[in-house]
């Protein structure tokens, strides 16, 4: 994943401002899932322990609230 910077000197506002992100999880049956954000680096999402999970992350829904703050 790469981001392109573009200066404004060189912005032409007549066309859209596009910007593609993207992300790839990775998840081998249980409720661990590793996350790649390329340039950004990898994360981990987990469930609790007591929940099945192995507690190695914050919970997909922690990770969402995270991102609303």
């Amino acid at each position: 994943m790469t981001t392109r910077v573009v200066s404004q000197e060189n912005l032409d506002l007549s066309q859209p401002i596009i910007r593609k992100k993207s992300l790839s999880v990775r998840n081998n049956g249980t409720l661990k899932s590793v996350v790649d954000g390329g340039e950004f680096g990898t994360f981990i999402t987990d469930g609790p322990a007591a929940h099945g999970g192995t507690g190695e992350g914050p919970s997909p829904l922690q990770v969402v609230l995270g991102a609303l703050w």
